[in-house]
Order: C-alpha cells, then structure tokens, then sequence
C-alpha cells in the first residue's frame, strides 16, 4: 500500500473511531465535546487534590406553584435528596451545591431555575456558596476548596485542605478566607485559618486555631473574626494573619461585628441549689440545666461586656442525648425534694384564726389559705414533672394568699401586727423561693424530655447520613469532641449545618432565633423588646432558621416548611407561606425573591411582590457573612 493510501487508511480509522465514540456518548446522554464546558485546573502548585469538571449535570424542570395566599414561584427538586445550605444569588445566577454527601455544584437562571453552567466535584459535600469579584467559592466537606469564574464557571484553582472540611469560606479585598484540619503537634492544636489570594490560591498567611469554626470566618474592614466549636473568639488582623486577641467564652454562633463591637451568642451553665429537711435534718441538693443568650465584645480589646449571657433562655438543644439524658435524671431528685420542701413549709407555718383577724376579710383569708394548704398536703413526692409543676404553682398561690393577709396586717394599728405580719411574710417569701426553684427545676427536666425524640431522631439521621458518605469514624479527625463539649453536635453533618442562635444587628437590637424563641433585645441593656414563639408542627429541636434582614424585615425558614416575614420593629409576622420540606439554614433574598432549600434536596424561590426584598444575597448576607454589601 502505498503512503498516500496509508494516510488515508490511517485518516478514515480516526474518523470511524471518533463517530463511534461520539455515537457512544450521544447514546450515553452525554453531549458533544464541542458543547462541553472543560475544566480549567488551577496553577501546577495547586494540583493536589480534586477539582473537578464541568459537565452537563441532568437536572429536572423548575415546577411553579402558588402558596395558599396567592404567591407564586418555583421549585426544583436537586437529584440525590440531600440536604441542601443556603442558596447564594448575584448578577441574576443563584449557587448551590448538590447537599451533603453530593458530587454535584449548580448554577443556575435565579429568576427561572435553569441551568447556567454545572460542575461535578471531585470530593463530595459542596457548602454554601460565596459570589463576589466575578468568583464563585466554596469547599467541599471532603476536602477540597474550590473558586470558580462565577461567568463562565472555568476552575480558577483548587487545593485540598483537609478531611473533614465542616464550614465554608469566607471573601473580601481579594482575600479568601477558610478553616482546615491540621494536627499541629508543636502548637498543640487541631486546625488552621488561612488566607488566600481569591484569583490565584497563593497562600498569605496561615495561624494554628483550637478547632473546626463555627459556620463560617466573619469580616470586617482589615479584621476577620472566627467562633471555634469549642467555644473561643478570636480576632484577626486580615492582611496579615496576626491574631490580635482570643476569649474562650463558651460562644455558640459565628459572630456579628458592627460599630466597633462583636456580637455572638453564648452559652452557660445554670445551677439549682435546694435545701430541704428529711428526717429532723437539712439536706442540700444540687442540679443544673444549659442556658442560651448573647453577649458583647469590644472589637479592640476582645474585653466582653457581661459575665454571662444576658436575655438567656433554657437551651437543651446544645445538649447531646446522653447529656440530656443526664439534665433530666439529675432534675427529678431535685424536682422530688423540691416538692416535699413545699409540703413541710405549708404543714409549718403557725396561723391561728385570730392572727388573720387582725385584718378585714378574717373569715374569707382563712378559708383560702386552708383550702390551699389542704391541696398541698395532699401532694406526695413524683417523678412525675407535670405534677410537681402542678405542687410549685399550688405553692405559689399560698404564698399569695399569705402576702395578702401581711399586706392587711400591716395596714392595722395593732401592736402585735407587725411582727406577726413579718413572720407571714417571711413564710410566703421561704415558700415562693422554693416554688420557684422548683418550677426551673421541672421545667429543664421537661424541656430535656421532651427534646430526646427529637435529638435521638437527627442523630440517627446524621449518623446515617454520615455512614452513607464514608464518614462512619470521623468524628476523631473532624474534632468533634470540642463540638460536643459546647454545641452538642456529635456527627460532621450536624457541625456542617449547625448555625447556632447567631444574632442579626437591627438599629440597637440583637435579633435571634433562640429554641423556639423569636426575640429582640436591647443590646445595651438585655432588655427583651419583643418575643413570640414558633410553633412547629415538626419534630426538631431548632424550628427556625437564623433571620435574614432584607428591604428592613426579617425572613426565616422553619422545620415544618414555612417562610416567615416578620417586621423587626414589632415582631410582628406580616406573612407566612407554606413550601413545603424541612429548611434547615437561613433564606437568601434578593430582587423580591426569597430562596430557600430544604433537608430532602429541594430549591425553592417565592416571589414575595415587594420589590425592596432584596439585599441578603447568601448565608450572612454577603461574601463577608456580616450582612449586606450596602450596610
């Protein structure tokens, strides 16, 4: 055969190969390399790790729907079901990654839910999202940092960094920001901040930290602040990597800088003293429950302004279920002997007729006070929390009737009045004290009861998840047992979601969701402005997720598939819409649109009508997680 018949040969061979291959792919659904987006990997230094590629992902149509009170929008039900973080929204293109556990990154059409370009990851777990300077950022769980062109969605770098991976970036002045495991023997810690430049990944500086961050790092001008699991604040110098201060403070939420001030919440430790008699003898008993409220730093000094959390409220779900389990079983004796101090005060306390005589209403005191004290010697010591909560107001009510006949005591001109009316009062004080003890004590041992399905269910479903994604034994190199000391998160899936009571600044309030407790309080102060509770119909021990504060009013998802908008001003809530799923973190919203994702892999984007609902553009409403660009 001669050469030009070879060539030929060799020409026509190529050509059949690449219309098989083609036709092989075509039948496979994938498309033609030239309608392929290629990934671009990163400079030669930053190979290590995986990347990934961009290829047509298949993604189901956007369906519309209508809420009940006439709202529209659409859903889009990401494949795989797994739970999805906030959306992140810019330049009319929204974020988000496939969920924990996925290999899948999206970008889709923000207004109608169509894909822009997607990505496959090569390790899985995408977090939320951060857009800004025409780059789209975010790690995956396992454990790799990934920057995008947010345009085009070319890779602009990656690098591995560690496994687990349990938060998400952070951006600002070409800075990216992000925490990693890193045993660190000579400094004695388990994790590192890093900051990186956005464009190119080059490393400018890098400081050993005690732990996995809580969420996400937080900027502000030249500072970047972090929460560790563990419970410490630090404070950061931007440019350089200087730490300028550390408090551990047993703080429960990335922080909220503004003014000159570092707003977080904080969790503490609550103790019940008794002393109760058995047997001739006192006998003191002792018992303790989790409290959750917020506090203040100054920026400069990292000097706090309380000593505990101010505005705290009953906090059982920083609590794992053993911990729980241990709240309630060490508040029942309490609770026990609580209810037999309330029974001796009543048998007790020395009222004849005559000394109620000395007032008016003689006859109609004492029979109320007799009537009282009957129903309480006829409590007996229970384990049964509702009816020693039951005794306590019994007890309560004593202490009522008791003050009131002081009170008419003291109005008389009897000689003898006065001491006696001391004494009374002094009875009422001793069985109010003991009442009231003895309610906190019944109503922790509740709230931990009634938690455990709750946090008995999301562990099992977080071990599961984790189990399905390899990270059976994580818990050792995700360094969860600082996470379990301070925020109750005993697998990587509840640290890679857990957000905590994380306060919004609205004028010269803190704004949180706090257990079931929507609640706005004076900062300077402590003082609680306004309050409602969320009532969920779901079982979860947070019904609500943080709030986002958009065209001056606050939206928050629920756990049983609501969105809420509240006026941060009242508290009042201006509209609910059912969506449906299970949200677990805080909505984005911007022009007019509310974006929300669910634990079961559904995007969801409600029109809200009202045009200045815009602003709050990814989890901590910018790429610095410290609120809007245009604060």
């Amino acid at each position: 055969m001669g050469t030009k018949a070879w060539t030929r040969a060799v020409v026509l061979v190529l050509v059949v190969a690449g219309c098989l291959a083609l036709g092989l792919r075509m039948m496979a659904g994938e498309p033609p390399a030239a309608q392929q987006q290629q990934a671009m990997p990163g400079p030669a230094a930053l190979q290590a790790g995986k990347g990934g590629e961009l290829v047509q992902l298949p993604l189901p149509n956007p369906e519309p729907f209508k809420t009940q009170d006439g709202k529209s929008g659409w859903k889009l039900k990401i494949p795989g079901g797994r739970p999805l973080a906030t959306p992140a929204v810019a330049d009319g293109v929204l974020y988000v990654g496939g969920g924990f556990g996925s290999h899948e990154f999206y970008a889709l059409d923000a207004k109608t839910g169509k894909a822009v370009w997607t990505c496959r990851t090569g390790d899985d777990g995408p977090t939320a999202a951060v857009v800004v300077e025409g780059c789209v950022a975010y790690n995956t769980e396992s454990c790799t940092l990934i920057v995008h062109d947010s345009r085009t969605g070319k890779i602009l770098w990656h690098k591995w960094l560690g496994d687990p991976l349990m938060s998400q970036p952070a951006v600002a002045n070409g800075r990216l920001f992000m925490a990693y495991p890193k045993a660190d023997a000579a400094e004695g810690r388990t994790h590192h901040l890093a900051a990186f430049e956005l464009r190119t990944g080059k490393v400018l500086w890098d400081y050993a930290i005690a732990a996995e961050i809580i969420s996400a790092p937080v900027v502000e001008g030249d500072s970047v602040f972090v929460a560790t699991v563990d419970g410490t604040l630090w404070h950061f110098d931007a440019k350089t990597g200087k730490l300028l201060w550390q408090e551990k403070r047993n703080v429960t939420s990335a922080p909220r800088i503004a003014d000159g001030k570092v707003y977080v919440s904080q969790r503490a430790v609550k103790t019940i003293e008794l002393e109760t008699k058995e047997g001739g003898k006192a006998k003191k008993s002792k018992s303790q429950y989790t409290v959750e409220g917020f506090n203040v730093a100054d920026a400069t000094t990292g000097k706090f302004a309380y000593d505990e959390p101010q505005a705290s409220l009953k906090a059982a779900y920083l609590l794992t279920l053993d911990m729980a389990r241990g709240v309630e079983m060490g508040n029942i004796p309490v609770a026990v002997a609580a209810a037999r101090a309330n029974q001796a005060n009543a048998g007790g306390i020395d009222m004849p007729v005559e000394v109620v005589a000395l007032g008016e209403g003689a006859a109609a005191d004492v029979r109320k006070i007799a009537k009282l004290r009957g129903e309480l010697a006829k409590s007996r010591p229970s384990e049964d929390l509702d009816a020693v909560t039951r005794d306590a107001q019994k007890a309560t009510d004593l202490a009522k009737a008791l003050d009131a006949v002081r009170e008419k005591l003291e109005k008389t001109e009897k000689p003898e009045a006065k001491a006696k009316a001391e004494a009374i009062g002094k009875a009422a004080a001793d069985i109010r004290a003991t009442a009231e003890k003895t309610k906190e004590a019944a109503l922790a041992a509740q709230n931990a009861k009634s938690l455990q399905g709750a946090i008995q269910k999301e562990s099992e479903m977080a071990k599961v998840s984790d189990a399905s994604v390899g990270f059976a034994a994580a818990p050792e190199a995700g360094n969860l047992p600082a996470a379990i000391g301070n925020i109750g998160q005993t697998t990587v899936k509840a640290v890679w979601a857990f957000q905590g009571s994380r306060p919004l600044l609205f004028g010269s309030r803190c704004i949180a969701v706090t257990g079931d407790q929507f609640r706005s309080v004076e900062a300077a102060t402590g003082k609680v402005a306004w309050e409602s509770k969320i009532d969920s119909k779901a079982d979860a021990t947070r019904p609500a997720t943080p709030p986002a504060l958009a065209g001056g009013k606050c939206y928050l998802g629920t756990a049983d598939g609501r969105v809420l908008c509240v006026d941060p001003e009242t508290g009042k809530t201006l509209w609910e819409a059912k969506v449906g799923g299970r949200i677990l973190f805080e909505p984005a919203v911007v022009d007019g649109r509310v974006y929300v994702a669910t634990e079961d892999g559904m995007l969801i984007c409600l029109e809200t009508g009202d045009p200045a609902a815009t602003g709050w553009a990814m989890w901590g409403g910018s790429a610095r997680h410290n609120g809007s660009e245009e604060r």
